[in-house]
């Protein structure tokens, strides 16, 4: 296209075609029965390529809209800082439309244009999580703030992370249930210690290098598994 100095191009126009949407509520699965607010909803579509969020109402409900027609559309829900039902403290487990888990294939949602598909609605079982405290090993033996700390677990497929607070403390939460959850610890940018400066030498639990060799946590549903603590040591 060429513009001219001093004139107005006009008559660069476009007709677009109507777009579609997916809407549903997400509910607590336990005694409640409550709408859930705050679960993030990810909507996408390989034959597309688009990928849409949104974000549960107080009342459990949402509406992804803004969606070319396809049928191919993955509908995930993470429940994991949802609130307003039985398992806030724990968060509530990652799954996919139908009740897929992460390591499951998602039930496809058809999208027309033009129009909103309703009912692709999520009842979100109660998860597990895993917390403790990350202090420097040096002197203080302060803890250390803005340390992540990422979980993962093989065989479910169950992760999460988080970053911790001004003590040291973190929890992750929305965990599935399983008895290999690897957590890690990266200190790079921690603070709050004697090796600021330097940053501090990653680690995953119990002071071993890598994920591959960390010592096991087991999560069970509805409970916090504590006390899964580390020592960061100083870059030299």
């Amino acid at each position: 296209m060429v513009v001219a100095a001093g004139v107005a191009k006009t008559g660069i126009n476009a007709a677009l075609p109507k777009a579609g949407g997916i809407s549903g509520m997400v509910t607590d699965a336990g005694g409640t029965h409550h709408g859930l607010a705050d679960v993030q909803v990810q909507v996408s579509s390989s034959s597309t390529g688009v990928w849409r969020y949104a974000t549960t109402a107080a009342d459990g409900s949402y509406t992804v809209t803004g969606l070319p027609a396809g049928t191919d559309y993955s509908v995930w829900f993470d429940g994991s800082g949802a609130s307003g039902g039985s398992s806030d403290a724990f968060g509530y487990a990652y799954q996919g439309f139908d009740n897929q888990t992460s390591l499951g294939t998602p039930t496809l949602v058809a999208v027309a244009a033009g129009v909103v598909r309703t009912g692709v609605n999520a009842a979100m079982l109660k998860a597990g999580a895993i917390s403790g405290l990350v202090t420097d090993a040096g002197g203080t033996h302060h803890g250390l703030a803005d340390v992540w700390v990422n979980v993962f677990s093989p065989s479910t497929g169950g992760a999460g992370s988080a970053t911790t607070a001004a003590d040291g403390s973190y929890t992750v939460t929305g965990l599935y249930a399983g008895n290999d959850y690897q957590v890690c610890f990266y200190g790079s940018g921690a603070s709050g210690g004697s090796s600021d400066a330097t940053g501090y030498i990653d680690q995953c639990y119990l002071n071993q290098p890598t994920s591959d060799t960390a010592t096991p946590v087991a999560v069970t549903l509805g409970v916090a598994k504590t006390g899964i603590n580390a020592l960061l040591v100083g870059n030299p």
